[in-house]
């Protein structure tokens, strides 16, 4: 019996199965194409499993060495024939091998089956066909089964060998094909349970096709549980999600559209999990994956070649234009694709399961993929197909350095028309967010480029890597660097290098650069002046200053301090160090920049001028007024509500998705204008939003610059557990290296953070990072300056902490940019001042910090006004405190909006002042308010030392009259109860569940009937007997 069909399903299970419950002696042996060249082998395999079926006396012990001996002398001649033809099995053993099959029959029916005959070597189907002419009488039944070869090189028979088979009357040629659906069922219950395979058969049929062999293994994974690796329907996992293939998707809807990636439609529910009904579902696995190479591999070498060109291109183009890339002729493209059709294996010119061309593409060696994967993207090219489908495809070949690549088949011309494709599907990946994938292809692009004409092409790998991994921009700076310095970028990519070095502080650098750069056009001159205003609000002060770094006093504990720029002074011991260089006692509220700061630093600003000039920003560039506000805030030129209309009009026009570093700094300049403002809500709410931008969800560098942001403006909230989790956060989202000079506002947050919550340990473990010297040389460094002083306080070191306070007031002077909401230095010197005992200095430092905001700028900036208040009242006689103390909780409280932490300090302190003023119930409610605030966030130190206060048993002044309370209503004392705690309106609405304005009318009247006129001089003990509504 002949047996054929398409690959996998020519298969003779069926009849194996039925010998074997008949009691036949089963005889197999499957061929191989390894194999064919091996005389006698298939012919071997029979007998060694004849000589194994148990059948006492049946073959010839000698039987074997015949057939070795044969095979050695038939291979023999086939090496001496010239022709190769070699010579022929002798009539003795094959009369012999046949004689030995009738003994072996007389026992039992015998069944003969050679698997994919038609690789069995010339020898062993000369046998077969001679046994064929002779069992016709016997119990001898001979099986042939092979796939369709389509190619004459697909079979190793004779010529003749079919034909002169089928002459015979007792022949039978079956051929077999896919199984219809009802007859999965049963192929899956030989394996599984009858009521289980009836549920999967249609989840089988439409998986294998109906495909007997990947039926099997389908029953095989399921039985043995959830496959390993499986890969959910529509998904590839063979190269990651960055480049999928296109067989997820129908023809024609894949490269077609000239994407990088495909349709987000729903696919089926295929991942091995339970379907929505609840019925088990099947998931391919190893099993499957094996079964698939398996049956192509011992198949037509054309059938196999199309099908691995198939899974490499998916539906990239049609396959009558891949077979190209197969190296085969259009008939056998034809017969092919019919083939894998009739297998199951493809529906349409699109595989039946990824896992299928899963299983091809990692049944490929290196070599093979990279070998296909260069013809497919060279065919695709020559055809028109899109720049971003043949760079898949390059991508895929792996083609390594310019020198390896023409080595691997790449010629001169082909590198280069490969690299113009890669560039250009890098452009339309980055116009896509897709910047891991821009970084690949340009990354592929500059190695097959020589090295002197990389440079370009380097610059773009170092713009998309800025998004997807920055620290690796490090690596590229200093060979862009030499490039540009030697002239062999142009002005927009040298601009580009401008601003990586910026960020990582390479200041004097960058200055080179802009020196050198002619603005040849109105767009060159705009960018290069954006990044002149950025180098000014950014980089250092026009000039070297020594840093005080103050060491232990003789006898004392203070911790050394590390200096923290070369040429640092020590102050004299036990003394705080002098008030910086530059700083007076009479300050010019806004300081005029010098000659020189002016003409190497600042751009002029469009006051007046042409707006074409080749100097300033054209207006309507967003960068450069996200930049323009910040400088404006900076140097008190603007007050808060009008950088909060400024910046916002600037950052509703900015794209993030353009630029990457280049944008990166002017966003973050204009959201810092807001913090620096005294607007932390406002610049929270325009990263909220920002953080929704598809440029900035594509990659960790701008959630990092955000997250940090919002953490600033979280600490100047005083809502420390917000700020402690942001700052980590973004610390979390970039190494180290990547952080550049914005590792001065990100560990300022959280060492500032890690302090006030009481984790002095934590924030010493951040201060011990190392931190580039570049760092403190930037603005971002007064961050990290202000909050180490800080912590020097909190840990008792105050000649450190003066050290550093007075380090930010030095560059900050100097700059012109002397202004608390930067960072309120002049109040951290105080305070280390008031450690020290030098009040006088202390009360100075607070006064010229009110003087700074007492312009017209200053005067809406309610946070920095009521720290400083805070803090002059510190230094100030007793009986100023209570005034000062009771503005500043005012200002900090703007109805629960202001600085949680700032007004827990400022209520402390007034409870403080009442408490020495003799008013003592007014004190006890303002600490019990004070401990409130601490609590909510989470100021540690600050809520044990109220808790402290609010222990003590001491009677804290008069007991409100009766007679006066009991004119108040039940809902006017609730109230008022709650009011003499310290609570807002807004609080008491929220908790008796009415509105503040009922709250405001009940308030009136209590004011009325007790003669008072503000909530401060309500009696403490108005909560007597109080019972709160359920």
């Amino acid at each position: 019996m002949l047996v054929g069909g398409p690959p996998g399903c020519a298969d003779p299970s069926l009849m194996k199965a039925y010998a074997r419950a008949a009691g036949a002696v089963l005889l197999d042996a499957p061929a191989s194409p390894a194999e064919t060249g091996i005389p006698l082998g298939v012919v071997g395999q029979l007998f060694q499993r004849a000589a194994g079926a148990g059948v006492s006396g049946a073959v010839d012990d000698g039987l074997p060495a015949v057939i070795r001996q044969e095979g050695a002398r038939l291979a023999a001649a086939t090496n001496d024939d010239a022709a190769g033809e070699g010579g022929e099995v002798g009539f003795a053993v094959l009369h012999r091998l046949h004689a030995a099959l009738l003994r072996l029959s007389e026992s039992a029916p015998v069944l003969v089956v050679v698997d994919e005959a038609r690789h069995a070597d010339e020898a062993s189907l000369r046998f077969l066909l001679f046994l064929a002419r002779r069992v016709r009488e016997a119990r001898v039944v001979v099986v042939l089964a092979e796939s369709d070869a389509h190619t004459a090189s697909a079979s190793t028979a004779p010529a003749g060998f079919h034909a002169e088979l089928l002459r015979l009357p007792h022949c039978a040629h079956l051929r077999l094909g896919a199984l219809p659906p009802y007859a999965v069922a049963g192929a899956l219950a030989e394996v599984l349970p009858p009521a289980q395979a009836e549920v999967l058969a249609a989840d089988a049929h439409r998986i294998s096709g109906g495909n007997p062999l990947l039926v099997r293994a389908l029953a095989l994974d399921h039985l043995a549980g959830r496959p390993g690796n499986a890969v959910p329907y529509g998904r590839d996992a063979s190269y990651g999600d960055e480049v999928p293939y296109g067989d997820q998707v129908p023809y024609g809807q894949g490269s077609y559209g000239g994407h990088l990636s495909y349709g987000d439609e729903p696919l089926p529910h295929d991942d091995g999990s339970p379907s929505p009904s609840g019925d088990p579902v099947l998931a391919p696995g190893e099993r499957f994956r094996l079964a698939v190479t398996g049956l192509l591999r011992r198949g037509d070498p054309a059938v196999l070649r199309l099908a691995q060109v198939l899974a490499l291109a998916g539906a990239d183009a049609p396959a009558a234009v891949l077979g190209r890339a197969a190296v085969l002729p259009a008939p056998a493209v034809s017969r092919a694709l019919h083939a894998l059709t009739e297998a199951g294996l493809l529906r349409g010119e699109r595989f039946g399961h990824p896992e299928m061309a899963r299983a091809l593409r990692e049944d490929l060696s290196a070599a093979e993929t990279a070998e296909l994967s260069r013809s497919v993207a060279h065919l695709l090219y020559e055809e028109g197909w899109p720049a971003a489908t043949v760079a898949r495809h390059l991508l895929a070949a792996d083609t390594g350095p310019v020198g390896e690549a023409e080595t691997a088949g790449w010629s001169g011309e082909r590198v280069g028309w490969a690299a113009g494709v890669l560039r250009e599907a890098a452009e339309e990946a980055g116009a896509r967010h897709r910047h891991d994938l821009a970084l690949r292809c340009l990354e592929a692009a500059c190695a097959l480029v020589p090295e002197e004409r990389r440079a370009a092409l380097e610059v773009r790998a170092a713009d998309a890597a800025w998004h997807v991994r920055p620290a690796g921009v490090v690596r590229h700076l200093p060979r862009l660097l030499r490039a540009a310095q030697d002239g062999r970028l142009a002005t927009g990519d040298t601009t580009a290098v401008a601003w990586h070095l910026l960020w990582h502080g390479r200041f004097e650098e960058v200055a080179d650069l802009l020196t050198g750069c002619p603005g040849t056009d109105r767009r060159t001159a705009d960018e290069l002046a954006v990044l002149r205003l950025a180098l000014a609000t950014v980089g250092p002060e026009p000039q070297t200053v020594d840093h005080p770094a103050p060491r232990t006093p003789p006898g004392g504990t203070l911790a050394p301090t590390a200096p923290l720029t070369a040429g640092t002074t020590t102050p004299a011991p036990r003394r705080p160090p002098a008030t910086p260089a530059g700083v007076t006692t009479s300050v010019p509220r806004r300081p005029t920049p010098t000659p020189a700061e002016t003409a190497t630093l600042t751009p002029p600003r469009p006051t007046g001028t042409p707006a074409a000039t080749a100097v300033d920003p054209a207006p309507a560039e967003p960068r450069s007024q996200c930049l323009a506000v910040l400088d404006d805030v900076l140097r008190d030129r603007i007050g808060a509500a009008e950088a909060e209309v400024s910046a916002g009009q600037a950052l509703e026009r900015v794209r993030l998705g353009e630029g990457g570093a280049a944008t990166a700094e002017p966003v973050l300049s204009a959201l810092l204008a807001l913090v620096y403002a005294d607007r932390p809500r406002s610049a929270d709410a325009w990263c909220e939003r920002l953080l929704a931008d598809p440029g900035v969800t594509a990659g960790p560098a701008w959630r990092a610059r955000l997250e940090a942001v919002r953490a600033e403006s979280a600490l100047r909230r005083g809502d420390l557990p917000a700020a402690r989790r942001l700052a980590g956060s973004a610390l979390g989202l970039l190494p180290e290296p990547a952080w550049g000079v914005g590792a001065g506002l990100v560990l300022g947050a959280a060492v500032l953070a890690a302090t006030h919550t009481g984790r002095l340990d934590e924030a010493a473990a951040l201060l011990a990072r190392p931190l580039p010297e570049a760092v403190l040389r930037s603005r971002y460094g007064l961050h990290y300056l202000h909050a180490r002083g800080h912590h020097h306080l909190a840990a008792g070191r105050p000649y450190a902490a003066y050290a550093d306070f007075a380090a930010c007031g030095q560059p900050m002077t100097a700059r012109g940019i002397d202004v608390p909401g930067l960072v309120p230095w002049r109040t951290g010197a105080a305070e280390a001042s008031l450690r020290l005992g030098e009040d006088d200095r202390a009360r100075r430092l607070a006064a010229e910090q009110l003087d700074r905001l007492a312009g017209p700028a200053g005067k809406d900036r309610a946070r920095s006004r009521g720290l400083t208040l805070r803090v002059l009242a510190a230094a100030s006689e007793p009986g100023c405190r209570v005034a000062l103390l009771g503005e500043a909780v005012d200002l900090l409280d703007d109805d629960g909006g202001g600085d949680h932490l700032e007004l827990a300090r400022a209520l402390a302190a007034l409870s403080h002042a009442l408490n020495r003023a003799g008013q003592l119930g007014r004190a006890r409610m303002v600490a019990r308010r004070a401990h409130r605030a601490a609590q909510e966030c989470e100021a540690a130190g600050l809520s044990e030392e109220l808790q402290a206060g609010k222990d003590d048993p001491r009677p804290a002044g008069p007991a409100a009259s009766g007679g006066d309370t009991a004119r108040l209503s039940d809902a006017e004392l609730r109230v008022a109860a709650l009011a003499a705690q310290g609570m807002t309106n807004r609080e008491i609405a929220g908790r008796l569940f009415v509105t503040v304005s009922t709250v405001e009318q009940h308030l009136t009247q209590v004011y009325r009937k007790l003669n008072v006129r503000h909530r401060k001089e309500l009696p403490y003990d108005l909560n007597t007997g109080l019972h709160e509504p359920a």
